[in-house]
């Protein structure tokens, strides 16, 4: 049965871990997470995004975007018209995301 004294010790390790965690994740750059990116229509939409994840976060390895909010063309037959310039860009970005996410999972199960 643990001590007073060690239940004392025990919550303050967690309070320094818990302030240790917040002070990381306040340098994180990567802006509101639940906000929307809206990259300016236009010709410089695609340079804007592109610059946009190629800044880094010091906390996270891939920039977190939350959702991307851009138009999408569809035909007269009701389908989507590919965006050759953003599709790439887009899919990267979930490709990096999907990394990040697989990873975190991976080193939250050794941590257990």
């Amino acid at each position: 049965m643990p001590s007073n004294f060690e239940k004392r010790l025990a919550k303050i390790e967690e309070a320094l871990a818990r302030k240790a965690k917040e002070e990381e994740f306040a340098k994180c750059n990567c802006g509101d997470p639940n906000g929307v990116f809206r990259p300016r229509l236009g010709v410089g939409m695609v340079s804007e995004l592109r610059a946009e994840l190629d800044l880094t976060c010091p906390v996270h390895p891939v920039r977190r975007l939350s959702r991307v909010l851009w138009f999408v063309r569809i035909g007269v037959d009701g389908k989507r018209i590919p965006d050759p310039k953003m599709d790439p860009i887009l899919e990267e970005y979930d490709r990096r995301r999907g990394a990040q996410f697989k990873n975190s999972l991976e080193a939250d199960a050794k941590d257990v």
